[in-house]
């Protein structure tokens, strides 16, 4: 026979320390190839995504700045002529 508070009653499946929620990730680094293939509506979806997480990384961490370049190509992307035939 096992004692009460070995394996058994509410705490037996939890984890004993608790985990963090949230889910920070880094900020991507896009590629020119990446960014000329995509539409330019998806290219202004992800110009809002990234503005928006903009807002929420700290000034001068390595994140803001490669969100800093991909607006920043994005914005030279759509500047492009529309070089495909039709």
């Amino acid at each position: 026979m096992r004692p009460a508070s070995f394996g058994t009653g509410a705490f037996a499946g939890r984890p004993r320390w608790s985990r963090s929620k949230t889910k920070e990730t880094k900020m991507r680094a896009y590629t020119w190839n990446e960014l000329m293939i995509l539409t330019r509506a998806e290219l202004f979806a992800l110009h809002r995504r990234i503005v928006d997480a903009l807002a929420q990384l700290p000034e001068g961490s390595p994140e803001r700045l490669v969100a800093l370049g991909n607006l920043r190509d994005i914005w030279r992307v759509l500047a492009r002529p529309n070089l495909s035939r039709r």
